[in-house]
Formats: C-alpha cells, sequence, structure tokens
C-alpha cells in the first residue's frame, strides 16, 4: 500500500504558486494606475481645495498603494518559499522512505531467495530418496520374482522327487518279492542238498553246514568250491588251534566282508560347522548334510554321515562312491575308540528319525 504521506509529482505541482511578476506592461499595474487615477478625479471634483493639496493627497495615495501592493508580494513571496521548503522537505522524505523500502524489499528477496534454494535443495534430496526407494523396490521385487521362480522349481522338483519315491517303492517291492521267492527257492535248494549230504553219510560239523546254507544262499560258487576240499574229511573245530580256525575260516568264507569296528573307529570323525558344510549329499541315505551333524571321511576324500558309513563299512570294504578298497590299520588307543563308538551310539538315532521323516514325506 502507498504511503499517503509520498506525493507524486503532479501533487507537487498543484501546490506550486508561481510568484506575479509585475512588469510595465502588466495588468495588475494597469488596473492599479486607473484606480489611481479615478480617485484622483473624484477627489478634484469633490475638493476645492487648492491645486497643490490635491497633489500631494494623490502622492500619498499612491505611495501607500505602492506600499501595500510591495507588502503583499513580500508575503506572497515569503509564502512561495515556505511551499518551496515544505515541497523539498517532502521530496527528501518521499526519496528516504522510498530508500527504506526498497532496501526492505531488497531484503525481503534475498530471504525469499534463500529459503528458494534451500527448499529446492531439500526436493533434490527427496527426489533422491525417492529415487533410492525406487531401486530398492525394484531390487525386493526382482528377488521376490527369484524367490517365486525357485518355489516353483522347487514344488516341481518335489512332485518328480514323490514320483520317483513311488516308483523306487514300486521297484522295491517287486525286489522283495523277487528275493522272497529266491529265498524260497534257496531254502529249497538247501534242504536238497542236506538230504544228498545225508545219503552220502559225508560227516559234518554244524558249523559247517550252517556256512554251507550261508553259501548257497549268496550264490557264491569260489566259496563253495573252497567248501569242497574239507567234505572228504571230518573236521572237529574243538581240536583245532586258533590259527587253524582262522585259516578255515578264509577258506570257507566266514570271516565277514566289510570292515571291523575298530577299523572304522580309525577314521576321522569331525562335526560340520558352516564353512566345512559339503555340496553334495550322503550317499548312503541320500540326505543333505547339516550343522553339528558327526560325518567320517574315507581316504578317497568322501564324506558320510557316520552313522550311515559305519552301517555300510560293516558289510563292505569299499567307498560307496568311488568303489576304492579301504585299507585301515588299527589304532591300540582303546579309550579314543570307545569315546567315538559312544558318540557313534548318539548319532544313530538323529539319522534314524531323518530317515522316518523322509519316509512319511
Amino acid at each position: 500500500m502507498q504511503n499517503p504521506s509520498i506525493l507524486n509529482l503532479q501533487q507537487v505541482k498543484q501546490f506550486q504558486v508561481r510568484r506575479p511578476q509585475i512588469t510595465k506592461g502588466s495588468p495588475l499595474l494597469k488596473g492599479n494606475q486607473v484606480q489611481i487615477a479615478a480617485n484622483i478625479r473624484n477627489q478634484s471634483l469633490l475638493s476645492d481645495q487648492p491645486q497643490h493639496l490635491k497633489i500631494k493627497q494623490q502622492e500619498e495615495q499612491e505611495l501607500g498603494m505602492h506600499n501595500q501592493f510591495e507588502r503583499r508580494i513580500q508575503k506572497q513571496n515569503q509564502f512561495d518559499i515556505k511551499q518551496q521548503d515544505n515541497i523539498f522537505q517532502l521530496k527528501l522524505s518521499n526519496e528516504h522512505q522510498l530508500n527504506q523500502l526498497n532496501m526492505q524489499l531488497i531484503k525481503k528477496n534475498k530471504i525469499l531467495s534463500n529459503r528458494l534454494q534451500q527448499q529446492y535443495k531439500i526436493n533434490e534430496s527427496y527426489l533422491e530418496q525417492i529415487n533410492k526407494l525406487q531401486e530398492t523396490n525394484q531390487a525386493y521385487e526382482s528377488q521376490i520374482h527369484q524367490l517365486e521362480e525357485k518355489i516353483k522349481k522347487q514344488k516341481s522338483k518335489k512332485k518328480q522327487l514323490k514320483e520317483q519315491i513311488d516308483q523306487l517303492q514300486q521297484e522295491l517291492d517287486e525286489m522283495q518279492e523277487k528275493y522272497q521267492n529266491n529265498s524260497n527257492q534257496d531254502m529249497n535248494q538247501e534242504d536238497d542238498q542236506q538230504q544228498q549230504q545225508q545219503q552220502n553219510h559225508i560227516p559234518l560239523t554244524r558249523q559247517q553246514l550252517y556256512q554251507l546254507m550261508q553259501y548257497l544262499y549268496q550264490g557264491d560258487q569260489q566259496q563253495l568250491e573252497n567248501f569242497h576240499e574239507y567234505q572228504d574229511q571230518e573236521i572237529d573245530p574243538d581240536a583245532m588251534t586258533y590259527e587253524q580256525l582262522l585259516e578255515l575260516e578264509e577258506q570257507i568264507g566266514n570271516v565277514p566282508k566289510g570292515l571291523t569296528k575298530q577299523q572304522i573307529k580309525q577314521l576321522p570323525k569331525r562335526t560340520l560347522d558352516h564353512e566345512s558344510m559339503p555340496e553334495d549329499k550322503c550317499s548312503v541315505c541320500l540326505f543333505e548334510f547339516k550343522e553339528e551333524e558327526k560325518v567320517r571321511e574315507l581316504p578317497c576324500k568322501h564324506i558320510y554321515h557316520s552313522s550311515c558309513i559305519k552301517n555300510w563299512l560293516q558289510n563292505n570294504k569299499q567307498c560307496p562312491l568311488c568303489k576304492t578298497e579301504i585299507e585301515i590299520q588299527i589304532n591300540d588307543n582303546e579309550e579314543q575308540l570307545n569315546q567315538q563308538d559312544e558318540q557313534d551310539q548318539g548319532d544313530e538315532p538323529q539319522v534314524e528319525q531323518d530317515q522316518q521323516r523322509f519316509e512319511i514325506e
């Protein structure tokens, strides 16, 4: 809003009073002279005074009028000077106020510009944060999409595994049926052979008969040939020495095909952690390895669950994967072996639970 004390140039011009210029040809001077002349004529007509008195009175009147006119002019000049001074003071005050207003406006403009710059920087930071959030959202969306794809693949794999399990179960049932049939046939063959041996009157011990039944059941022709070396002579195990019994057992085939418990205990055993986790599964139970599980490592560097490889090596001397023959020397440190045996017994229930869970699934 404009300050009412500030006057524009047009208003200032209205207050300016022009000083009357009195010259010989000005209308103001002519009017005074006419008035003076009229007064003189009136006085000459009204009075019968002498001529010089009349002239004197006229001069006095003219002088009074002239003085009065001079006083008016002086007053007018003084008024004009005061008016001009007032106008000049108004101009100065107006200019001063304008300068102050300009300075205030400049300061306000600077403040507003600073605020705008700060707001612009804040907006830029907000935009950067929004862009980062959008990028993180896109990354999360891609991760979610990848996880969904993995879930789909896992579901398909689970379905395939279930089909494979059903197929393997069917094959297992068939194999069990065949095994049962073969066992029945083997039992019949054993009965026939026993009858034939009784007819030939070949003296055999119970142990030899049991060995013969085992090898007939397993179908090991080489062991049968070794056994036929002793069929013509009667053997008394009670009268034989320990070395002779071992030699007889090796020739007949009674020695177990796998490793002994002491030999199995000599295999290096350790507990799995996050860094030493194998990538493959256990080839015996087909379960993945977990942390804090006990495992054993064969000389061929293949790793298995402790209980799984223990059961395997009791019947086999080869690695389940590479079929490498395992040869282990027995260590005399019995205390360490007993501790490992106790740990193996503690690990077996956990593996059995995992196998049961796998069968349920």
